[in-house]
């Protein structure tokens, strides 16, 4: 279920089994849709078997009590991340993001199920809203066409 759209504000996110590359925010009107502004590749590092878990992309924005705790607490990132990972979910990488959305994140779980939880458990604390995606290289859907 999607989000209401917010105004955007000018700080702000988290993105990780790939890596950003040839981005260029200039004249792009949102550099996480067009193509031309970033382009996403998997990390060689990502899985050395090829075996690879879904991928998902968390686009978050943070409430009031959320931008609080962060000023307050700028570590809670890492506490944050490393709770997320005890659930069964790798944070592959993660950015602050100027625009829409306060973070990107990208990260890895065994399914769907595990991706939802989550979210949910995130969500329910009141400090952050996110919507989450799921994503495939360009190229897994160009080789299955």
């Amino acid at each position: 279920m999607p989000l209401p759209q917010r105004p955007s504000r000018s700080w702000s996110g988290l993105l990780g089994a790939f890596v950003v590359s040839g981005a260029s925010v200039g004249g792009a009107q949102d550099p996480l849709t067009d193509s031309k502004a970033v382009r996403l590749r998997r990390r060689p590092d990502s899985d050395p078997k090829g075996d690879l878990m879904p991928t998902f992309l968390m686009l978050t924005n943070l409430t009031a009590e959320g931008v609080r705790t962060l000023k307050n607490n700028p570590g809670r990132i890492d506490e944050v991340n490393r709770e997320v990972e005890q659930m069964g979910v790798k944070v592959v990488a993660q950015y602050a993001t100027l625009g829409q959305y306060d973070f990107v994140t990208v990260v890895e779980a065994p399914d769907e199920k595990t991706m939802a939880k989550v979210s949910v458990e995130l969500g329910s604390r009141g400090t952050m809203t996110s919507q989450t995606l799921a994503a495939i290289p360009a190229g897994d859907l160009a080789g299955s066409l």
